[in-house]
């Protein structure tokens, strides 16, 4: 899916622009910010699992719905063995699920 789908476009001389909020932006600037978001969004999921939990709401309230964030989380299970056997432990023991309110849930 390209990340211009659905945003109005416009062009300036040899130059195509699309609509974001208030702004215009380039294709090109487009591609950095949505790199740039899901780089912050691996490293959310990568931390949350690292601390023992899964955060739905974060992770399905994304543009790409979830798709950097469960990246994240599944790096951290697969590093789990370089961790200490006490976060091994406590993960077993204290993982636990941030859920979505039923008033937040998409439709609902």
């Amino acid at each position: 899916m390209s990340i211009t789908n659905g945003l109005k476009k416009y062009n300036r001389g040899n130059e195509t622009f699309y609509v974001l909020g208030e702004n215009l932006y380039t294709e090109k600037e487009l591609e950095a910010m949505d790199a740039e978001r899901q780089r912050k969004d691996e490293q959310k999921g990568y931390e949350d699992r690292k601390s023992h939990c899964y955060d739905k709401w974060y992770r399905y309230n994304r543009s790409d719905n979830g798709a950097a964030y469960d990246r994240g989380v599944v790096k951290c299970v697969n590093e789990a063995e370089k961790f200490s056997k006490k976060w091994q432990q406590e993960d077993e023991n204290n993982f636990f699920i941030i859920e979505i309110a039923e008033c937040n849930r998409k439709g609902a």
